[in-house]
């Protein structure tokens, strides 16, 4: 389905996207199976949300577990979720999505959502346009986040991927071709660029990038770095 980026990004509501939008496709799940009660819910004040409203996913099903062993407190927040009106109990997904003619679309990960000058931007969707559009990089092995900005009371952008072996200005290039691609494709101006040796971006072990954790590495100064690009006030590179 293909819906219009500005309300998605701005308003948290997706409009089908007429011919002169800027669009996102996003990929429906399919309708709920007749066990399984499906909400999309505003995970601050729990009140559950209209068709095509982007809220937090709930369910209750079967198929759910009962919580978290011997952890009852966290079993409680995240499988025993109440509605503002007390309708539950539901497990909190922590996942971002809406429904639209009873089908489900996921957006992405809350924990993950990154808030620049009032827009969503979810990170799998800009290192999908990094790595259809930039070489130099190793595929699926790169990472967006966000880091604050004190001074503006905002978040930055931040992109480290490992970088394909190469030379100092092949390392160059693929930055500044991250940045272009981003900045043009998404309007997102990014804040840091980093390349990184190959194999070193943390990952599960069932092979998905651990967002959080290069996070962590980048602030503290551990990443295996090949090359760093990094914006300063009033413009320009560090």
């Amino acid at each position: 389905m293909s819906v219009a980026r500005d309300p998605l990004e701005v308003e948290g509501i997706a409009r089908p996207a007429e011919p002169a939008d800027a669009s996102r496709s996003l990929v429906g799940c399919g309708s709920p199976g007749p066990d399984t009660r499906l909400l999309i819910v505003d995970p601050g004040s729990h009140e559950p949300l209209d068709d095509g409203a982007v809220g937090e996913i709930w369910v209750n099903s079967p198929s759910v577990a009962r919580g978290y062993w011997r952890r009852p407190e966290e079993s409680t927040a995240t499988f025993g979720a109440r509605t503002s009106t007390g309708e539950g109990p539901y497990l909190r997904t922590g996942d971002l999505g809406f429904l639209l003619d009873g089908e489900l679309f996921v957006a992405g990960r809350m924990k993950d959502l990154i808030v620049i000058n009032g827009r969503n931007h979810h990170p799998v969707d800009i290192e999908r346009v990094c790595e259809s559009s930039v070489a130099g990089i190793r595929r699926n092995c790169g990472a967006a986040f966000a880091v604050e900005d004190d001074e503006r009371a905002t978040e930055r952008l931040v992109l480290v991927y490992e970088a394909d072996p190469g030379g100092e200005e092949q390392y160059a290039a693929s930055v500044d071709s991250i940045r272009r691609t981003v900045s043009m494709e998404l309007s997102v101006p990014p804040y840091g660029v980093v390349l990184v040796r190959p194999r070193t971006i943390p990952k599960t072990s069932s092979g998905k990038v651990q967002r959080w954790l290069t996070r962590r590495q980048y602030l503290a100064g551990e990443l295996e770095e090949l090359a760093r690009w990094q914006a300063v006030r009033g413009g320009g590179k560090s």
